[in-house]
C-alpha cells in the first residue's frame, strides 16, 4: 500500500511514535506524506524495473523536486497538479499580482462609474431645455442620476433629487403608472436608508393602497406577493 494508506492504519501509539521520529505531529504526518511522497515511494518500489528510477540519482532528484515544489517525475503530470505546483512554487509573486489586478479593476470600475454619472449629469441638465421639465425624458434622466447617488452612497442628493421627481410625476401621471410606483418605492427605499422611518412607511402605505385600490379582481401569486410584502413594509 501507499506510505500514507499504511499511516492511516495504525493505531494511536504506533502513528505518534513514527511522528515522533520524524519531528511531526501525528494528525499531519499522512497529510505530509500523501502525494508526491506517495508516488515517490511507489516508483522506488515498482516491481517492474523499467518503471523504477534508473539511478539513486533520479530518485534524489525527484524528492529535491518535491521539495522545491516543483513537478515530479513519479506523478502524472496532470494540468491541475501543474497549477498547484506553479502556484506554491510562485505564491508571493503571484500573490501581489492578484492585489494589483484587482486594484486596476477596482480603478477601471470605478473609473467607468465616474463616467456614467457624469454623462447622467449632462443628460439632465440639457433635458429640460431640449425636452422642457415635465417631460418623460427629463424626469427619467432625473431618477437615473438619483439612483447613481444613492448607489455612490451620496444619499442627502439623491434624495432631495428624487424628492423633485417625484413632485413632477406626482403632477403629471395618473396614480397607478408605473413610473410614479416605481419612483414612490425608491423614494421609500432612500428614505429607509437614512433612517426617515415615518417617511418610509408613509410611502410605503401608499404604495399598499395603490396596489388594493388597482388590483385586478384576479391577482396572479407574483402581483399578491407584491402586495404582501407592501403591506409587511407599512406596518412596520
Amino acid at each position: 500500500p501507499k506510505p500514507s494508506t499504511r499511516l492511516s492504519t495504525l493505531t494511536p501509539e504506533e502513528l505518534s511514535s513514527v511522528a515522533a521520529k520524524r519531528g511531526a505531529e501525528p494528525a499531519k504526518l499522512s497529510r505530509l506524506v500523501r502525494g508526491d511522497l506517495d508516488w515517490i515511494v511507489m516508483k522506488a518500489l515498482e516491481k517492474d524495473r523499467t518503471r523504477r528510477y534508473e539511478t539513486a540519482n533520479g530518485f534524489a532528484d525527484d524528492l529535491r523536486r518535491h521539495l522545491d515544489n516543483e513537478v515530479v517525475l513519479a506523478r502524472p503530470p496532470s494540468t491541475a497538479y501543474r497549477m498547484k505546483k506553479a502556484w506554491r512554487r510562485n505564491k508571493v509573486w503571484l500573490s501581489a499580482a492578484t492585489v494589483v489586478l484587482a486594484a486596476l479593476v477596482l480603478g477601471v470600475i470605478l473609473t467607468t462609474w465616474q463616467a456614467v454619472r457624469a454623462t447622467q449629469a449632462e443628460a439632465l441638465r440639457l433635458c429640460p431645455e431640449v425636452f422642457g421639465p415635465e417631460h418623460p425624458k427629463t424626469l427619467m434622466a432625473m431618477t437615473n442620476l438619483a439612483i447613481s447617488l444613492g448607489a455612490a452612497g451620496r444619499l442627502a442628493e439623491a434624495i432631495e433629487l428624487q424628492q423633485q421627481a417625484l413632485a413632477i410625476k406626482r403632477r403629471v401621471l395618473p396614480p397607478k403608472h408605473p413610473e410614479l410606483v416605481l419612483a414612490l418605492k425608491h423614494m421609500a427605499q432612500l428614505y429607509d436608508q437614512v433612517e426617515r422611518t415615518a417617511e418610509a412607511r408613509t410611502l410605503y402605505q401608499q404604495l399598499a393602497e395603490l396596489q388594493v385600490k388597482f388590483a385586478p379582481a384576479q391577482q396572479s401569486a407574483a402581483e399578491q406577493s407584491i402586495l404582501d410584502k407592501l403591506r409587511v413594509k407599512a406596518a412596520e
